[in-house]
C-alpha cells in the first residue's frame, strides 16, 4: 500500500513539473482578470463617490404656486431652493407674459427682471401672484391667461449651469375648498381682541370691579364670628341648666298644641 501511495505521489509530481508553463499561465490569467475585476470596481466606487459629492453641492431651484393661508383665494407664487447647494445668478423668465393686476405684469418684478445673485439651501421667497376669487370659468377656458411657463437658470457653487421649465397651471383650484379657520388668522383675531381689551383698561372706559378687604373689615368679621360662637354656647347652656320636668312639661304642652291645630 505504502509503495503504490509514493509511486502516486511521484506520477502526481511527474505530472506538474511536465505541464508548470501551462499552470503558470493559468494562474497569470487569473490574477490578470481578478486585477481588471478590481480596477473596473475600484473606478465605480470612486465615480459613485463623485457622483454623491455633486449631490450634496448641487441647488435645485422649484417654482411653484399655492393658496394664501390667510384667504384660499388668494394666490402667491414660491421660488425655492429645495436642493442641499446654493444657488448662484438665478435668473427667472415668464411665457406668456402674466398680468398680476391690472396693469403690472409678472416680469415688472425686481425678482424677474434682475433675479437674484444667491439663494441659500431650502432659501423660500413668496410674493402675491393675484386673486381667484370670481375667476373659475375665467380659468377653465382653453386659451386661459391663468396659464403659462416660468423658465429658471442658475449655476451651483462648482459652476455647472441649470436650466428648469416649470409650467404653472391654476385649473387644480377649481372647486377647491376649506373647512375651519385658518390657524394664523385665528391667531391674529385674538390677539386683536386682547390688543382692544388693553386699550379699554388703559384709557379708563372700562374699568376693573374690585372688592377691597381691610385689616379693619377683617377685624369686624373676627368679631363678629366670636359674638356668634358665644351666643351658640349661651343656648347650650340654658337648655343643659332646665330640670327634666319643664323640659317634659314644655314638650307635653308642644305636642298638645299640634293637636289643636291639627283639629
Amino acid at each position: 500500500m505504502s509503495r503504490q501511495a509514493d509511486e502516486g505521489t511521484l506520477d502526481f509530481l511527474d505530472f506538474l513539473n511536465r505541464n508548470s508553463g501551462a499552470f503558470n499561465v493559468i494562474f497569470a490569467m487569473v490574477v490578470a482578470v481578478a486585477t481588471v475585476f478590481y480596477a473596473v470596481l475600484t473606478r465605480r466606487l470612486v465615480s459613485e463617490t463623485q457622483r454623491m459629492r455633486l449631490a450634496q453641492t448641487e441647488p435645485l431651484v422649484s417654482v411653484r404656486i399655492e393658496s394664501s393661508e390667510a384667504w384660499i383665494n388668494l394666490i402667491i407664487l414660491v421660488v425655492e431652493n429645495v436642493g442641499p447647494g446654493p444657488a448662484y445668478d438665478v435668473r427667472l423668465f415668464v411665457t406668456p407674459d402674466f398680468e398680476m393686476r391690472h396693469g403690472q405684469h409678472l416680469s415688472d418684478l425686481g425678482l424677474f427682471r434682475h433675479g437674484l445673485r444667491h439663494l441659500a439651501p431650502h432659501q423660500r421667497i413668496s410674493l402675491f401672484l393675484t386673486s381667484v376669487s370670481g375667476q373659475i370659468d375665467e380659468i377653465q377656458k382653453a386659451d386661459s391667461r391663468y396659464r403659462f411657463e416660468v423658465r429658471a437658470t442658475y449655476r451651483s457653487i462648482l459652476g455647472t449651469v441649470h436650466e428648469d421649465l416649470y409650467p404653472i397651471d391654476f385649473l387644480h383650484f377649481v372647486g377647491l375648498i376649506t373647512v375651519g379657520t385658518p390657524p394664523l388668522q385665528k391667531m391674529s383675531r385674538d390677539i386683536e381682541k386682547i390688543r382692544e381689551s388693553i386699550g379699554r383698561f388703559e384709557s379708563g372706559w372700562r374699568k376693573l370691579a374690585v372688592d377691597i378687604f381691610t385689616a379693619s373689615d377683617r377685624e369686624r368679621e373676627r368679631r363678629d364670628g366670636e359674638s356668634e360662637v358665644e351666643e351658640l354656647r349661651s343656648d347650650e347652656s340654658t337648655v343643659a341648666a332646665e330640670p327634666p320636668e319643664a323640659r317634659a312639661d314644655v314638650t307635653n304642652k308642644s305636642a298638645r298644641g299640634d293637636d289643636a291645630t291639627d283639629e
